[in-house]
């Protein structure tokens, strides 16, 4: 289960990490509603979460491999989410790869 910090939500934004490729990290004013692991055959492949908009927010991206480069990314140039389950449903189409064993574990 995720917890909401941030103030009202003027919309949502997913964020994808890779372990072990990069890491994405949300302003910390930014509230995060929700994660999923996405499991690929069993495997970790990512981790999706969803987390409320803040304007003038920048989602850093970090590589996990050195140099660790970090871009900063602002959120009002992400896809924008009106809703929670708008989100959600855009990670479902995220994951949905016909009759592949794909699968989405909520934290």
């Amino acid at each position: 289960m995720g917890t909401s910090t941030g103030g009202d939500a003027d919309g949502y934004v997913v964020l994808t990490s890779r372990p072990g490729v990069y890491r994405s990290e949300p302003p910390a004013e930014a509230g995060i509603a929700e994660t999923y692991d996405y499991l690929f055959y069993g495997k970790p492949k990512a981790v999706f979460q969803i987390v409320s908009l803040i304007a003038g927010g920048r989602v850093r991206i970090v590589e996990d491999a050195p140099p660790h480069t970090v871009n900063l990314v602002p959120m009002r140039i992400m896809e924008r989410y009106a809703s929670l389950d708008d989100a959600r449903t855009a990670i479902r189409q995220l994951a949905n790869f016909g009759t592949l064993q794909a699968t989405l574990v909520r934290r």
